[in-house]
C-alpha cells in the first residue's frame, strides 16, 4: 500500500527541519530530542522537537501545510487542531511543574497573501503559540 502523498510531504518535511536543526545545533549547549513519546492523561502523542532539559523547555511540532492551498474555510479548523496537539503535549509538562515550557509550530513557508500571513501568526499568538516559518529561518 502506497502512502498518501500529504503523509510523504510531512515525512520530508520533517526530516528537512531535523537535518537543518543537526547541522545548526551546538551540543555544548544545547539538549534536543526528536519525536520524543509524550504520554499525557492515557493520550499517547509525540512531540517532534523537545529542546531543554529540566524546568526550561521549548516544545516544537512540524507541520508541511501548504497554506496557500487551504480552502479560506479551513484556515481557523487547521489552526485549531495544530495548536491543540502542541497544547496537549506542553499540558504534560506543566502538570510535572515544568512550568517554563514555551510551545512553537514550524511551517515549511508563509502563505504568499499577507493577510492570511497575519490571520494564522495572529490567531496563534494569541494562544501563546509562536508560528515560525522554515524558509525564513533555515
Amino acid at each position: 500500500m502506497s502512502e498518501p502523498a500529504q503523509l510523504r510531504r510531512g515525512k520530508e518535511f520533517q526530516k528537512q527541519v531535523r537535518l537543518a536543526w543537526r547541522d545548526s545545533r551546538d551540543p555544548d549547549h544545547l539538549r534536543y530530542r526528536f519525536e520524543q513519546d509524550v504520554t499525557h492523561k492515557s493520550r499517547r502523542g509525540r512531540a517532534d522537537i523537545i529542546i531543554g532539559e529540566g524546568e526550561t523547555l521549548a516544545v516544537l511540532e512540524i507541520k508541511a501545510t501548504d497554506w496557500d492551498r487551504i480552502k479560506p474555510g479551513n484556515v481557523n479548523k487547521n489552526l485549531w487542531r495544530h495548536q491543540h496537539q502542541l497544547l496537549r503535549y506542553i499540558d504534560k509538562f506543566l502538570e510535572a511543574d515544568q512550568l517554563n515550557v514555551s510551545p512553537g509550530i514550524v511551517y515549511p513557508r508563509p502563505p504568499r497573501n499577507p493577510d492570511l500571513r497575519q490571520q494564522i501568526e495572529t490567531h496563534l499568538e494569541e494562544r501563546g503559540i509562536p508560528a515560525y516559518w522554515f524558509s525564513e529561518i533555515s
